[in-house]
């Protein structure tokens, strides 16, 4: 049997990585089943996952990061759920086509709605706190990215405070594009304040408000709020379960254009 080439590494790892999350502990014997490997493979796959701080091993078992784990690490942001991502994204795309000018926060949910954006081949001006915008955006030359300064936050890849608040105030935008870890109460919510913030300023300068989240984000709480349901002009998630229908409804309810697209996969 040949060896698997690294698509296919990438692929086991990704679908390794999303039961981790999902069972937050797991014994490492049952993810051999479940995916049809070798224990050693499984083993070989969290070492390598567990060295970019995805996951951990602990007693036979791989365990899940906590939620402030999750939240401040791009890295992990960025490996998770991305086919959920890439659905919502699209669904973002007609609130963005005939936008001129995007503010965008540093959330990771954020960068498929701007590729499906950019692919139209129509000049935009993206103004972002996220250090992965100008990397990502770069192959298409009809889109300028502005990056504001300040304190650089190495784990979420992006910059806060002060500085990168009057960056943002300095730009009116056509849309601000935003996520964030937690949509419960018909508010959104946050686990920090310096993203809460950047939030904030980037919903104040713009006419329209999106917002991107999937639906495990539904229901979540944070101690910070970054705007209430009135705010937020279009929320898109992925289809949610009966639970997070009933936080998708305050939104509706307060006006906001709620969008759910299938969940990757279902059916």
């Amino acid at each position: 049997m040949g060896r698997s080439s690294n698509a296919d590494v990438m692929r086991r790892r990704g679908d390794l990585l999303d039961r981790v999350i999902r069972a937050r502990r797991i014994e490492i014997s049952a993810l051999a089943s479940e995916l049809g490997t070798s224990v050693m493979t499984v083993h070989r796959d969290l070492d390598a996952l567990a060295a970019e701080r995805l996951l951990r091993k602990e007693h036979g078992h791989a365990v899940a990061p906590t939620e402030l784990e999750r939240q401040t690490s791009a890295a992990f942001r960025l490996r998770f759920g991305t086919d959920v991502k890439e659905a919502v994204g699209r669904a973002a795309l007609p609130w963005l086509t005939a936008a001129r000018t995007i503010l965008v926060d540093d959330s990771t949910s954020c960068l498929p709605a701007l590729h499906a954006r950019c692919r139209t081949g129509v000049p935009v001006t993206v103004v972002t706190n996220f250090l992965a915008v100008p990397e990502e955006l770069r192959r298409y030359p009809h889109a300028t990215v502005h990056l504001v300064g300040g304190r650089v936050a190495p784990e979420l890849r992006a910059v806060f405070g002060p500085v990168a608040e009057a960056g943002f105030t300095e730009w009116r935008g056509d849309v601000a594009l935003i996520s964030a870890p937690g949509v419960a109460g018909g508010e959104v919510l946050h686990l920090l304040e310096d993203s809460a913030r950047v939030k904030q300023v980037i919903a104040e300068r713009c006419q329209t408000r999106v917002l991107l989240v999937d639906r495990h984000k539904l229901g979540l709480h944070g101690p910070h709020v970054v705007l209430p349901a009135g705010r937020v002009d279009v929320l898109v998630s992925d289809e949610p379960d009966p639970g997070g229908r009933a936080e998708l409804d305050a939104f509706g309810q307060a006006g906001t254009t709620v969008v759910t697209v299938p969940h990757p996969g279902a059916g």
